[in-house]
């Protein structure tokens, strides 16, 4: 994968070069690009601090480390300038502004599957940070990092300070005393995030009304099928079905967030279909199992059956949608339908999967 390392930059742009330090050492992590993110005041500290090519802190790691990618990130760098009234952040507007720009760009670089992005927060920007981590919260994908670099006290407000050099250098500490700059230890904090990309409505909205309509779903949907990673919620507690149970609730799930009021056949529904299902829940020995044992189509007694025991388990966990069992049989025996008792609204499936074709054993 294309590594893309993403800094928000404020003021003091000594946190690109302390995060890249932090990646070489700690995590052997090495970016293929470096893209920051900084406003009119922050654009001209990168170009003249970091992005100089006679004394800028990234060539000076480059020769100093010898370190021959630091240079190509430099010359390669893409500077993103948030331009507001001031040139900085210092008005509820500049700073939903700014993360909305950030939010714009990580959506751009997540759309492309070969990409790993690791994001690293300015110190300062606080408000900014929070909204820069619910972006990456509605975009980020599986492999993708959030941190924040932290280095010593004593020179956090030293502005000479860009990274630990390889040889002892004598420097002014905070404290007003004097210190080796080589010994600085720089360490990355990994932030936890929640990854919410599968419930993003489509349609290009500002950052606040995005978190808003993907708030609105979460809120709205009662019964959310994660299928990767096999997870069945309601009203946010996360139900523990065995995964025969689990993977018919979630193709009886299914077929109404796709098609509305359809519903399963309780005759002559194929295998194949109950089967996608059934591989997000079981093991690859269950599924073998499964294709092996079951006749296709379904047996209308098997359809019966994990209705009635589905129903069951949920009403002993308390759910009864407005006081109905969760699953409804309408129509007459030989053609009923099953149903939930749900509007096709209050269900979340994600991702939607396609038509399967015929099983196959392994």
């Amino acid at each position: 994968m294309r590594k893309v390392l993403l800094c928000t930059v404020g003021l003091s742009p000594q946190v690109v070069t302390e995060t890249l330090y932090a990646l070489d050492r700690q995590d052997n992590w090495i970016p293929d690009q470096l893209v920051l993110v900084t406003t009119r005041s922050g654009g001209e500290g990168c170009r003249h601090l970091l992005l100089d090519r006679h004394n800028g802190a990234l060539y000076r790691y480059a020769k100093e480390w010898r370190a021959p990618w630091a240079r190509k990130l430099a010359e390669q760098a893409r500077l993103e300038i948030v331009d507001t009234d001031s040139g900085d952040l210092d008005a509820s507007r500049a700073t939903l502004l700014f993360a909305s720009r950030i939010a714009e760009i990580i959506s751009e670089i997540c759309d492309d599957q070969d990409t790993q992005l690791h994001v690293s927060l300015a110190g300062g920007r606080k408000p900014a940070s929070a909204l820069v981590t619910q972006a990456l919260s509605l975009y980020g994908r599986p492999q993708d990092k959030l941190s924040h670099v932290l280095v010593p006290d004593n020179v956090t407000l030293n502005p000479s300070f860009f990274y630990p050099p390889p040889e002892p250098q004598m420097m002014a500490g905070r404290d007003g005393g004097v210190m080796d700059a080589s010994a600085t230890e720089v360490q990355l904090f990994e932030i936890p995030y929640v990854r919410l990309r599968r419930f993003v409505p489509e349609g290009n909205y500002a950052l606040d009304e995005m978190i808003q309509q993907t708030s609105k779903v979460l809120s709205d949907a009662r019964l959310v099928i994660d299928l990767p990673q096999g997870c069945i919620f309601w009203d946010g507690k996360r139900l523990s079905f065995p995964p025969n149970l689990a993977a018919w609730l979630a193709w009886l799930a299914a077929a109404q967030f796709q098609n509305g009021n359809a519903g399963l056949d309780r005759v002559g529904s194929p295998l194949a279909e109950f089967i996608k299902f059934y591989r997000r829940f079981a093991s690859p020995r269950q599924v073998q199992n499964a294709l092996s044992r079951t006749s296709d189509p379904l047996d209308p007694e098997w359809m019966e059956e994990k209705a009635s025991r589905v129903a069951k388990l949920a009403s002993d966990c308390g759910i009864r949608p407005r006081g109905a069992r969760l699953v409804q049989r309408t129509g007459p025996r030989a053609h009923a339908i099953y149903r939930l008792a749900l509007d096709a609204s209050e269900i979340r499936v994600v991702p939607v999967l396609e038509q399967a074709g015929e099983p196959q054993a392994q």
